[in-house]
């Protein structure tokens, strides 16, 4: 990871959310009125800084015991490509793997432009499960 950047553990502001959703391009999907409470329950987060500002942010969610997903890792576009978006994984997975029970689940959701970020990592296909989800509607 480029030496500019420093890694915090912590959430982000909602503000700091905002602006890193804006940056990716999640903002039309994301209910901010709900993402305050959202990360407050973050089981963990992590937040790359850059001259006092979040570049990159991810967090796991879940029970703490046996199920956790990493969710919501992101890096400012104009940051990626210097190792930001592994050191968040990295980070995060070392957390799960100290706190989780043995035989806990770790899943995460990926893009196909992610994928090879999250098989670095030790997060592969499996062949029996297959990940899906549903948005709910209002």
């Amino acid at each position: 990871m480029t030496t500019d950047v420093t890694l915090h553990d912590r959430a982000p502001t909602l503000d700091e959310y905002r602006a890193l959703c804006d940056a990716v391009g999640w903002s039309p999907v994301i209910d901010f009125e709900a993402a305050g409470v959202s990360l407050a329950r973050s089981w963990v987060a992590v937040v790359a800084v850059h001259e006092g500002r979040v570049v990159g942010m991810g967090r796991l969610v879940g029970d703490g015991a046996m199920y956790a997903y990493l969710q919501d890792l992101a890096v400012d576009p104009a940051f990626q490509r210097r190792g930001i978006g592994g050191a968040l994984v990295a980070r995060l997975v070392a957390h799960a793997r100290a706190r989780l029970r043995p035989k806990a689940f770790l899943g995460v959701f990926a893009t196909a432009a992610g994928a090879d970020l999250y098989r670095r990592h030790g997060f592969l296909r499996h062949e029996v499960l297959e990940g899906m989800f549903q948005v709910i509607r209002g």
